[in-house]
């Protein structure tokens, strides 16, 4: 069983290196030292939530409800937006205005760690598509948790590891104008990224249609 744990730890290192939205909004709030590691957990038990599902049903969800994957790709660009131009407005402020704004209470920070994790259309086809899909090559359910575990398990390092990464370098700058620019960049990140869910969205509506 460790192999196919192990199996899981690397197929979820291999999806998680890539930038997303939420790996972003969990790189700031460590920049910010703003509930960092709370924020790391919740967007570890959306993952873990998300990979149960897949290796339980096998991405069958989306599969056969393209309909479900279009609404929620399309609340997704629409949240994506929203927070960018939100990270826009906020740094144009200046460093101690946007410092105050920025600063989300602990149940903010939760809600905002659902929302970039459940409104991710990307998070639904690693973990309900390529995960679960990939589980599906053993024929008992318990190997397939086992795998399941192990591609949670990475995620739990990896958020964790990120947002302590990101507090330690904001922490020896010791430069708050960095938050000013850092939020600059990852407010234009959030918009392509919105741009590049919204083209999606247009192709599978398509698609959809025509099916």
């Amino acid at each position: 069983m460790s192999k196919v744990f192990f199996e899981g730890v690397f197929l979820q290192a291999g999806l998680i290196f890539a930038v997303g939205p939420q790996n972003i909004y969990v790189l700031e709030s460590g920049l910010r030292r703003n509930h960092h590691l709370v924020v790391s957990f919740v967007c570890f038990l959306c993952d873990l939530f998300l990979i149960l599902l897949g290796v339980s049903f096998t991405g069958l969800i989306l599969n056969n409800n393209p309909l479900v994957k279009i609404i929620l790709a399309s609340l997704g660009v629409s949240f994506l937006i929203y927070q960018s131009l939100n990270k826009f407005k906020a740094s144009s402020l200046g460093v101690h205005q946007e410092k105050l704004n920025g600063c989300l209470s602990i149940k903010n920070a939760i809600m905002s760690s659902v929302f970039f994790s459940l409104l991710n259309p990307n998070a639904y086809i690693d973990a309900l598509l390529l995960i679960g899909g990939y589980s599906s090559r053993y024929g008992d359910q318990y190997s397939r948790l086992v795998l399941g575990m192990g591609a949670a398990t990475f995620s739990l390092i990896w958020f964790l590891s990120l947002a302590m990464f990101a507090s330690f370098l904001i922490l020896n700058l010791k430069e708050k104008k960095y938050l000013n620019y850092s939020s600059k960049i990852f407010a234009l990140m959030l918009l392509v990224f919105a741009l590049n869910l919204g083209l999606s969205v247009i192709q599978w509506t398509k698609e959809y249609l025509h099916s």
